[in-house]
């Protein structure tokens, strides 16, 4: 998705290190927790400061047919753009 990688783009050599996944008939849930420095494209109007961010990401996907028909995550906007910004 294009949204995303806007996102991604503002942290170049991201980790996404998986914690946990839990699946139960066609629902898996990955908690994952994501690495990066802002040195990359503007995140939400904030220009690139080169700082470390670390936040969690909780993601539930559907899968159809061996593919990921939804994907619903959940994540803090709010601590991300306290982490780039000057914000406390």
């Amino acid at each position: 998705m294009e949204s995303e990688k806007k996102n991604f783009d503002a942290f170049p050599g991201f980790r996404m290190p998986v914690q946990s996944v839990f699946a139960e008939g066609d629902q898996v849930a990955v908690y994952l927790i994501f690495e990066g420095k802002h040195t990359g494209i503007p995140l939400m109007g904030v220009q690139a400061t080169g700082k470390d961010v670390q936040f969690s990401l909780m993601m539930l996907l559907r899968i159809a047919d061996g593919k990921i028909v939804e994907k619903r995550s959940h994540v803090n906007v709010h601590d991300i753009i306290r982490q780039i910004s000057d914000y406390s």
